[in-house]
Formats: structure tokens, sequence, C-alpha cells
């Protein structure tokens, strides 16, 4: 998955956050925040993904490859251009 589709999966399956109440919560107007979730090729910063993240209750944490995953991880595959 890419890190915009976990983002928008994660913010779809919270029964708290909202993607406007999200994009209130960390400082952005809600066309912000819907440009940043678009999946056009633009690189996501790190800080935006880790406020998101945090928000909604998760960490970003890295791993080594082949290392074992803990129980509703996800994986960041690279954003198909």
């Amino acid at each position: 998955m890419t890190i915009r589709e976990i983002l928008r999966n994660a913010i779809d399956e919270s029964a708290t956050w909202s993607q406007n109440r999200l994009a209130v919560a960390i400082g952005l107007s809600g066309p912000a925040m819907s440009n940043r979730l678009k999946a056009d090729g633009r690189d996501v910063k790190v800080g935006f993904v880790v406020a998101v993240l945090d928000r909604l209750g998760y960490d970003l944490v890295v791993v080594k490859k082949n290392s074992r995953l803990p129980n509703g991880s996800f994986v960041v595959t690279a954003e198909e251009e």
C-alpha cells in the first residue's frame, strides 16, 4: 500500500476522526489536506504523515526487511507514478 492509501484507509476506519477534523487538528485547511492525500506522484512529507498517524493512534516505525511485524501493521510501498 502507498502511504496515501494507508492514511486514507485509517481515516475512513476511524470512528473519531474525519478528514476535515484531522486537517483542523494538524493546522491545515480541508482543501490542503485533500491535496496532500491525492495520489499524484508528489512526495509526502514525513512530518505530515507522523502528525496524521499520531492523531489516529498510530506510530510510524522503521523495521528491518523480513522482520516479524506486529498485528495491525502496514507496509508502505513506493508511490506509483
